[in-house]
This record gives structure tokens, sequence and C-alpha cells, in this order.
């Protein structure tokens, strides 16, 4: 193949290095460049050398009518290899048969398992043989497969896969632009174009080669096509864009046809379906006869079973001909036929459709709804946009356009949401229905709990609440929002308004429901969402959304690990997308669940990327929050306190947002601590209750009364510490977590007079739940540390400050750390710092796959967890042993524990 490609020589040894087995990293490159610059014939050169070597080769080629349908690109791909499903682990069978729409659940599949899924069957392929994946057209593949593509090549090291991608333009799709080194393809130089058209069976003469080497400017297609055309028909202008002359040759090409071979084009390029069993229910007589002119011609490509386009643009050209009202007619019949698909009859009717018709929005809002249930989110948000520019009502023009808002919203396309919902409330200013319907004050009740503006949400929501109409959509994303807005403001009577729109939403979904009760009453309501939960979490299936609420509901009840699970599922820092999920929601409460369980440099990656155009301000505090709070507790003062002035900085009305002031008022107040500054720190803490002493906050201040009453101790203000211990222990009686209990005990410990302090000290340490939270536990170890050195109980004292120095160093907590070794050197002890060691060294990915396999984990298992191929896993480990001084799997755990 290399001889038959002229002038591309440097290009094909570039791919064809960058392909190599032996190459460092990942094998991947990209073509880049005009139409008919030769990207797919640089393709076809490098499948057959591909193949003459022995790999097995799968080729997707992106379609500019295929761009809004789910799943296509890798339709193309992956159902070829659907036979090999059942060797996945049921899990990701079940989430790559569902996206494929052969799958028996109801929900969309989680994004991360079916990109698993896709990741799995390859790799396992690859084992018997090597692959070259091949995508043609990489701008036309559609959203959901890109999406699953972008997540693939960043997983491919190490494997014997490689991925050859040709894309038009300059430039990759914001997915792949910086995982996927790319080459652009220059036009051939007059050399080498001569000598293309030398090559040709008609080599044009001097004076009409002339005028194609004008024409064809170095294009390699346009050097094969225009002399044929040139020779009939002056049809190009010099002023004409090459692509636009290649189209015009080309419908010049098909005029000259057979009208029944037109027309069977016409319907192909109509479809853009490669499978002519879509043309046959429209085509039934299409023989073989009215296919041969056009494959004569060099315009298609006959295989058996489907016909191929030679290029795209021929079948832009054959479109572009038909008059609209004849393309019109075609997208009708096809619709017709393809009565039992309803996302391809939805989308061939819109395209047949020039005038409002609310019939057909109805089958493409349908149509929209079917793709969201098999993962494919943004084009299921898409096809709302679209359904709603063929409804001629207003109300349900409006509605459809803030469904398709919310949507957006918490794909985390924020900004595309915003503009959405900026033309609806357009349309809702015209009818006041529009404007009072629920998904409009849904949306705007989104918007204005993004902003922090609380007051405003819930004057929008009353209304829906007032009128609440079950097992309406609109309604049930009210309550959903009223019950994360009560939690945030913590006013009275925002509290009080949700608690009564709460009493009859047994249809509520139960997850949903969960969710927004704890929000609400998260001590009241503990013990039955305790017990609900276990069933919930067991039967859960793997959806976005319903993770997202049963984390957040797991979050507030103290089940932080599960949270963390939860949430690491869906919003893994690996996915490209996870910072701006729900405007960075997600990724602010995996920050948080990281922080509360001890794995801070996680939670540092998990908020590190909120922000920019489709963060929002919610998301952004949130994520400072866990910024600052690590930074205090490192002694990293400064940036801790720079943090907590800009989050209360940021907070329209402290009294109406008092979870985030809280929260901020708590990171203060440990930097403060962490600088020696009790007085000040005390004075934090102090704020995040009330004049009364009672919680500012009903769920998020009682969990700061403990390091309130070490600081007050410091001080000499004891007194004000117990009456605000009083107020939280009543205000959480109905249902205090194991997590609470153990912060209760602590403040009693270090309130209480003499002797009976250790009772409370033991408490404090004697539920090993507490070790799911090993800051607190490590304050406790030290704070009990301290008063049996100062009761000269010293051979007790030493284990508990070790234990406590060991958490301490682990998580960074410097200032802690140092307070901890002068309590062991004043017990007689004399502490040595703890190195990082070469496990600190690690790349992050590295040190979680080595952790993971010291703990017992498998390389698929590690695999599952951390959203890679047991094959990568194997290579991070491979490379790891020398550099930690290990032979075997076995000596892991001991780096571990020494780490």
């Amino acid at each position: 193949m290399r001889g038959m490609l002229v002038g591309r020589d440097q290009e094909l040894s570039r791919i064809a290095d960058a392909l190599s087995p032996h190459t460092a990293g990942p094998s991947l490159i990209a073509v880049l460049g005009e139409a008919g610059i030769g990207k797919s014939a640089l393709l076809d050169a490098t499948i057959a050398d591909a193949v003459a070597r022995g790999a097995r080769v799968l080729r997707a080629r992106g379609s500019a009518a295929e761009t809004d349908l789910a799943y296509a690109g890798l339709h193309q791909l992956l159902f070829p290899l659907l036979d090999h499903a059942d060797a996945l682990p049921t899990r990701q069978r079940s989430a790559l048969l569902n996206a494929f729409g052969f799958g028996d659940e109801t929900a969309a599949p989680d994004r991360m398992i079916f990109n698993m899924a896709a990741l799995t069957l390859l790799s396992n392929l690859a084992e018997q043989q090597p692959l070259l994946i091949v995508l043609d057209d990489l701008q036309w593949i559609d959203l959901a497969s890109r999406a699953m593509l972008a997540f693939l090549i960043r997983r491919l090291e190490g494997e014997p896969i490689g991925l050859l991608a040709a894309c038009r333009g300059e430039r990759l799709p914001d997915e792949f632009e910086d995982a996927l080194p790319s080459i652009v393809l220059a036009p051939l130089g007059p050399a080498d174009a001569q000598q293309v058209l030398d090559l040709l069976p008609d080599a044009p003469d001097d004076a009409l080669r002339a005028r194609v080497l004008a024409a064809a400017e170095g294009n390699p297609l346009a050097l094969h096509e225009l002399p044929r055309a040139m020779r009939t028909a002056n049809v190009f202008a010099p002023a004409i864009p090459v692509t636009d002359r290649l189209i015009r040759a080309f419908a010049a090409q098909a005029a000259t046809l057979p009208a029944d071979t037109r027309h069977a084009l016409l319907v192909s390029a109509a479809a853009d379906s490669t499978d002519q069993t879509v043309g046959k229910a429209v085509l039934p007589l299409a023989t073989a006869q009215v296919w041969r002119p056009a494959e004569e011609a060099g315009l298609i490509r006959v295989y058996p079973g489907r016909i191929e386009f030679r290029h795209p643009l021929v079948r832009s050209a054959i479109y572009g001909a038909a008059s609209p009202s004849v393309r019109r007619q075609v997208h009708l019949e096809l619709a017709e036929a393809l009565s039992d698909n309803i996302v391809r009859r939805a989308w061939h009717l819109s395209a047949a459709t020039i005038e409002p018709d609310e019939e057909v929005a109805q089958i493409v809002e349908q149509a929209a709804m079917r793709s969201w249930g098999r993962g494919a989110l943004a084009e299921g948000a898409t096809g709302l946009v679209r359904a709603a520019q063929l409804t001629p009502g207003v109300r349900d023009h409006g509605r459809r356009l803030f469904h398709a808002a919310i949507e957006f919203f918490a794909l985390g396309m924020f900004s595309q949401a915003t503009i959405i919902a900026a033309r609806a409330s357009e349309l809702a200013a015209q009818d006041d229905a529009a404007a009072d319907d629920a998904v409009a004050r849904s949306w705007r009740g989104i918007a204005a709990i993004q902003d922090l503006e609380l007051d405003r949400a819930f004057v929008l929501l009353t209304p829906v609440l007032d009128d609440a109409v079950p097992y309406d959509a609109g309604t049930l994303t009210a309550l959903t929002i009223v019950g994360e807005g009560t939690y945030l403001s913590g006013r009275a009577e925002h509290r009080a308004r949700s608690l009564h729109a709460m009493g009859d939403i047994d249809w509520i979904p139960a997850e949903y429901r969960l969710d927004m009760q704890v929000a609400v009453d998260p001590f009241g309501f503990a013990g039955a969402a305790r017990a609900s939960l276990t069933e919930l979490l067991a039967a859960q299936q793997e959806h976005t959304a319903l993770s997202f609420h049963l984390a957040r509901t797991c979050l507030r009840l103290d089940e932080t690990a599960t949270a963390a699970g939860l949430l690491n599922a869906v919003a893994h820092p690996e996915r490209p997308d996870a910072h701006v999920l729900l405007g960075g929601m997600m990724a602010a409460y995996l920050g948080a669940a990281h922080f509360y369980t001890g794995r801070w440099d996680e939670a540092e990656r998990a908020v590190a990327k909120i922000g920019g155009d489709d963060g929002t301000l919610l998301a952004v505090q949130f994520g400072r929050f866990t910024q600052a709070a690590i930074a205090a507790l490192r002694g990293d003062t400064a940036r801790a306190s720079t943090a907590a002035a800009d989050i209360l900085a940021h907070i329209p009305d402290p009294a109406s947002t008092s979870e985030l002031t809280v929260k901020a008022r708590w990171a203060a107040a440990m930097a403060a601590i962490a600088d020696g500054d009790h007085r000040f720190g005390f004075t934090w803490l102090q704020k995040t209750f009330d004049d009364t002493g009672a919680p500012l906050h009903y769920g998020v201040s009682v969990y700061y009364v403990a390091d309130l009453a070490a600081a007050a101790v410091r001080i000499g203000r004891t007194d004000d510490a117990r009456t605000m211990l009083s107020h939280a222990v009543a205000a959480t009686a109905a249902g205090p977590s194991p997590r609470l209990r153990l912060i209760f005990d602590r403040a009693r410990a270090l309130l209480a007079a003499g002797a009976d302090a250790e009772q409370y000290f033991r408490a404090a340490l004697g539920d090993p739940a507490g070790e799911q939270w090993p800051f607190e536990r490590a304050q406790t170890q030290l704070e009990f540390g301290e008063w049996l050195r100062r009761a000269r109980r010293i051979a007790e004292a030493r284990p508990m400050l070790g234990d406590a120095l060991r958490i301490f160093e682990r998580l960074g907590a410097a200032p802690w750390a140092e307070r901890t070794r002068a309590e062991l050197r004043a017990a007689g002890s004399n502490p040595k710092p703890v190195g990082r060691g070469a496990l600190a060294d690690l790349p992050a990915r590295t040190r979680q796959i080595v952790e993971l396999a010291a703990a017992g984990y498998t390389n698929r298992e590690i695999g599952e967890r951390l959203y890679l191929s047991h094959r990568t896993v194997g290579s991070h480990l491979y490379q790891a042993f020398p550099l930690l001084g290990v032979t075997a799997r076995s000596q892991l755990r001991d780096v571990v524990a020494e780490g």
C-alpha cells in the first residue's frame, strides 16, 4: 500500500512509529486535514500493514447524519464483538447490552461501568490477537460514542491495542485534544501532484493538466476527480473552495446516472446507513443492476449486505442536489420504514418537518427519553431541544426547553443550559401558565441555588409545593431541589415548609425521597433512613442520578465510606467531565467524602478542576471548603484563611446559607488553631452556634463542638462550651450517628473534671467505627495521651501518642504531628520524623494500584475500581516493583504499612 500513495512516506512512517508496540506510552495517533487530503487513504494503508502483521482491525466511521444518534459510532465498532460479552463481569455486561438496546434494565446504564465494559471487552480480545481501532471522520461520531472513546484512549497504555483516527480540519474535538497526538496533512507539493496525474488511467494533457493542478491545490481527491469533471463541464470558478469543487464534481457525475440509481443513492444518503436493510424497506426493487452504474462511476462501493459511499463528499453532493421537497418525502418514507426504531424514526420525522407539529414533537420527545434511558444523556437533551423547536404551543415549547436545560445542567453543560433556559424564559414571558409550569420553576430554583440565593429559590418553588401533582416530573424535580435548598440554607422556616411538603411523597422514588427526608431532618429520619439504605444499596442500579442522591444521603448519615464509593463510581477524577456533572457538585461531594475518610490527596484531586464556565458558584465554594480544610490541617494556614474568607465573601446572605457559612468558619478556626491562636480559633467556632448556644446549622454545627471544646479548654471558656455541647446533644437526640456520638464523647472528655475524663476518652476510642474518620480519631488519641501523661501514666500515654503520630504523619497534618512529637518527648520518647519513602514518590495512580494490591485485590478487581484494564494494572505494578525494592506481590503489604 505504501507504494500506491504519493508523497506520504513521511506521514506513513510517523503513523507506524506511533502505533509500534515498542513505542513509549499508548499507541495512538490522529490524522487531521481538509476533505480529500488523503486521510482515509493513510488509514487504508495502515490497515493493510496491520492485517499483514496479524492484527485484528475494528473500524468505525462518523456520519454527519448520525451525529445525534446515540452510540451509532460504537455500534459499528463493538456490535460485531457482542458475542464475547458473556465473558464480562455481570454489571459490565448488563451496561453494555443495555446501551445497545438489548438489556432488560429500565434505568440508564452508568457511563463509567459502560466504559469499563468496552475497555474490558477490547482488552480480552487483545489477549488473543493484537487490535487496531480505526476511527474515520471522528468529527461526526456521536457524543455518546466519543465520550467512551475519550475514556478508552486514556487507558490503552500497556495494552496491545493501537488507535488511529482521522478528523476533518486542523483541530480534534475537545474530548481528545489533550490525549490524542496528531499530525496535519498538508497539500501535495507540485512534483507529487504531477505524479498523481501521471498515474491516472486517463492522465490529462498539458492544457487540462494546468487547469486541474490550479483547481486541485494539491488535494489528492481533487487530483483524481477533477480531470473527468473538467472535461465535460466548466463548473469551477477560481474562488470556489476545493471542497465545493469536489461536491460539484460528484454531483455532476451523479446527474448522468439513471433515475432509479439516483433515487436509490438519495435514499441511502438520507438514511445515512450502510446497512442495505434500511434502504430495501423503501426500495424493494433496488437490485444489483440499480447500484451498478453508481459503482462503475466510482461513487459507491458495494459489499454483501451494505453499500458505502466512496467519500463523505459523495453523500453530501447527492443529498444536496435533491430539492427540499424530495428530501422531505424520502425522510417520511424512511420514518415509515423504521417504525420499530423510535430514535431513527424520530430523527427522520424531524428532518421531514418544516413547521411546528405537536405529534412529531411528542415522538421526538419520546425518542429523547429513550436515548436518556440508554445512557446517551447529551443526545437525550439535544432531542428535547429539537422537540421544543417542533412544538406549536408556547407552554409545551417552554416546558421542553426548561426540561432540556435541566438535563444539560445534570451533564455539566451549565453554560449551554443557561442559554436554552433564557430562550425558554422568553417564551414563558408570553404565557402566564408557561411561567408557572413546575419544570420552569424547577429550573429557576436550580439556577438560584447554584448562585447561593436560597430565599429566592424557595419563593420560586413554593407554588409547586402548594399544588404538588403526584407522579409529575416537574413536581419531583422541585421537591428534590427543595430538600437540597433546605439543607444549604438551614433556615427554620425553610425546614418547616419542606416538612409540610413531604406529607404525601410515597410516590417519589425511594432514593429521592430518602435524600429529601434526610436533608430536611437528618436525625429525625436517621433510623428509618439507615434501614432503607441497606435495602436500596443492595438493589442499587448503576445510575448516575440515583447514585448521587444515595451518596448525598450517606454523607449526611455519616456512612462516609459508602458515599465515597458511590461518588467515585460516577465522578472519579479520571472521568473527563467529572468536575462539571451537576454543576460540579458530584466532584465537590466526592472531595468532602475523601476528606472525612482521610484520603486528602484524593480529595484535592477530586475538587481541583471545579470552576470555569460550567462550574457553578455553589460547587466552587464547596470545593474551596475542602481545599481550605486540608490546607488548615496541614499547616498551610495562609492558604486556608484566604480560602475561608473567599467563601464567606461570596455568600450573599449568611443567614440563609448557613451550611457553607458554618463550614467556612470552622476552616478559619482550624487555621487559627494550627497557628497556635486558640482564642481566635474559639471565636470562629463560637460563630458556628447562635447567641443562645444552639447550632447555627441544624445538621453541620454539631460536628464542630469537640473542636470548640478543645479551644475552650485552652482559653478558659469551658462553661460556654458546655452550653453548646448540651444544645448539640439535644438537637441530635432523635438519631445521632456513631461518628457524632464519638465527637460528643471527645467533647465530654475535654470538658470533664479530673478522673471523669477517662471514661469519655475510652468511649470516644472504643468504637472501631471511629477508624473511618482518622483525623478525628487521632485528635482524640492525642488528647487522651496528653491527659495520661499529665496523670503520670507514661507507659499508657506513649502508645496512644504513637498511634496518633502515625495518623497525623500519614495525613500530612504537620501542626498536629509536631504537637504529638512534643508530647512524646515530654513522655520520655524521642520520635523521629517519618520519611515519605519510595511509595509516596510514586505517581498517584501507581500508588493507588500498589495500595490496592497490598490489600489483596486482584488486577481485575483493581481495574474495576480504578477504571483501568487488568493489563494496565499489571504494567503499573511491573514498573513499581523495582522502585519499591520488592520482587513479589506478597511484599507490598509491608511496603504500604511502612509508608
